[in-house]
């Protein structure tokens, strides 16, 4: 169980591990990796999802703004993974609760979610964490909305 959890963490962390941005004219703002920027055309962009990768031909009119290097965002990520390793293997349910919930400043909703139910396997009872990942309260015990139907 452990393996997986750690398996799936590395895969939501690896955009972080690049850390070029590029600022398009609509308003999107992507992370990933500068492949290639020639002076005009177009400039070659790796972004990863979860597992999935994909390069996009970026065309320049497009593009408002390019930064290279981590971003303060990115910085602060890798804050709280690193605050989450010096933790050790054995952290109480609220010090892990405390990153998560740096996690959801930082519009990190996968990774919250992922932070919340390692929280709720620390402290089945934890309330913050059952809720954020839309768990009820019933006869004392807390569950999906799921099973408390059918446990109705």
């Amino acid at each position: 169980m452990m393996r997986i959890v750690a398996l799936v963490c590395c895969l939501l962390l690896l955009p972080c591990l690049y850390s070029d941005e590029v600022h398009l004219s609509d308003g999107r703002v992507l992370s990933g990796e500068i492949i290639s920027n020639p002076k005009d055309g177009k400039l070659k962009f790796k972004v990863i999802v979860g597992s999935m990768s994909m390069v996009m031909d970026i065309p320049r009119h497009k593009i408002v703004k390019l930064t290279e290097g981590k971003t303060k965002d990115q910085l602060a990520l890798a804050k709280v993974e690193q605050d989450r390793k010096d933790l050790g293997a054995k952290p109480s349910a609220d010090q892990v609760w405390d990153l998560a919930l740096k996690l959801k400043e930082l519009k990190q909703t996968l990774l919250f979610k992922q932070y919340a139910r390692d929280v709720v396997a620390i402290d089945a009872k934890h309330e913050d964490a059952n809720k954020a990942l839309g768990h009820v309260l019933h006869d004392g015990k807390w569950m999906t909305v799921r099973d408390m139907h059918i446990a109705k």
